[in-house]
């Protein structure tokens, strides 16, 4: 069976970032402080910039001030949450555009949003200290269903057609017919894209996140989140994945014994959901 660098590695027009964010990228690594340098370059992406000061004005963020410009943006959110913004609204947009899904694409959206929202209200729950990032995570952790599903469409029918028979999972047949599944793919797209390590190990590893490698035990917590906010979204039917069996990963993050509230938590999901897909997919 071909492997998954060979599959994918022939794909011809499979997605990249922007050039704008690619820059935003180094001049972060590069420890740049220049917050009116960094708003210049996003700028020169007219309508990402469009789509982040209508994103940053909205309710989500609820600021009391309305932000004019990028800087006033990256002033108000911090640098991090501005990068981590430019990623969640490139991906959506790049997938929102892509070719048809086989996956009903409004539950499919809905389960990522879904995720997003739950991560997000887990990690304030918890006190993680960079919430925002949770909610990237959530929103980007089945990336590689979209990608099975855009660019290697047959196989991902097959999987789907055989992940129907009830004990079979959609994970454990992806792996049947084309040799990887989904977590594989998607962290090997995101690793090409130079998403983060973070978000790659979350891709990876939401699933199985007691199978996180002892190297990147920083990402822990974020996998954690992210694979318990997933489990809820299938528990409690917040959109649908294509997933019929979940197996439990004895690893998860325990949330009763936290004392959160996991069914509130959903409710209010469930409620949040469709406003804030409308605000992302501008």
């Amino acid at each position: 069976m071909e492997s998954l660098e060979g599959k994918l590695g022939a794909i011809k027009d499979l997605p990249t970032l922007p050039v704008v964010f690619r820059q935003v990228s180094a001049m972060i690594e590069s420890n740049e402080t220049d917050l009116k340098k960094i708003a210049d370059v996003i700028m020169t992406d007219t309508a990402l910039a469009v789509r982040i000061l209508r994103l940053v004005n909205s309710a989500f963020y609820g600021l009391r001030n309305r932000v004019t410009s990028l800087q006033h943006a990256v002033v108000a959110l911090g640098l991090r949450a501005v990068y981590n913004l430019m990623l969640g609204l490139t991906v959506v947009k790049m997938f929102k555009n892509g070719k048809s899904f086989h996956f009903d694409p409004e539950m499919l959206w809905m389960h990522s949003f879904g995720c997003a929202l739950l991560s997000e209200k887990i990690a304030l729950a918890v006190k993680y200290p960079f919430p925002d990032e949770c909610f990237i995570a959530g929103l980007l952790h089945d990336m590689g269903r979209l990608v099975f599903d855009q660019y290697l469409h047959a196989d991902c029918e097959e999987a789907c057609r055989r992940s129907a028979v009830p004990g079979n999972s959609l994970m454990d047949s992806e792996r049947t017919v084309l040799g990887f599944d989904h977590t594989q793919a998607g962290a090997w797209l995101a690793r090409r894209m130079i998403i983060p390590d973070s978000f790659v190990s979350v891709i990876r590893y939401h699933h199985e996140p007691s199978k996180l490698p002892a190297n990147q035990s920083a990402y822990s917590d974020i996998v954690r989140i992210t694979a318990t906010s997933n489990r809820i979204c299938f528990l409690e039917k917040i959109g649908d994945s294509g997933e019929r069996v979940y197996d439990d990963d004895p690893d998860l993050l325990n949330c009763g014994n936290l004392g959160i509230d996991v069914h509130g938590l959903a409710a209010g999901v469930a409620r949040e959901i469709e406003q804030t897909i409308s605000r992302w997919s501008v």
